[in-house]
């Protein structure tokens, strides 16, 4: 199909939240590029998540959809303003994210990113 390899990875997320709260949880992922798109799979280890809500009212599908943002805390106010809120985030070492509550009205989860490319030499 086009897609992989494959890099897996256990990523050290740090300032986790899951609704609101703080989030205690460790994710294994794995990320590939089909064409010019990203897919990224999920395995849940231990821990609340949105991943193991979804799973269990849906099954394992398409879960959510990445948005690149440049300024993560101007795109979040934006998305509040229009009526959705946070519903899991973190960071990790060059990269914020946070999902948002869109899968009523979209039909999916949207996630932003906030991607910081390493400075070149």
């Amino acid at each position: 199909m086009g897609i992989g390899p494959f890099k897996i990875m256990e990523p050290d997320y740090r300032d986790l939240t899951f609704h609101g709260k703080v989030g205690k949880f460790k994710i294994r992922l794995g990320l590939a590029q089909a064409g010019s798109i990203q897919i990224e799979l999920m395995q849940p280890l231990y821990g609340e998540t949105i991943y193991n809500e979804f799973a269990e009212r849906k099954g394992y599908g398409l879960h959510h959809l990445g948005i690149r943002t440049v300024d993560m805390e101007r795109s979040m106010k934006e998305m509040e303003a229009r009526g959705f809120h946070v519903i899991q985030s973190g960071n990790r070492e060059g990269v914020k994210w946070a999902y948002l509550s869109t899968e009523e009205q979209t039909g999916v989860v949207f996630e932003l990113l906030e991607i910081k490319q390493p400075p070149s030499s």
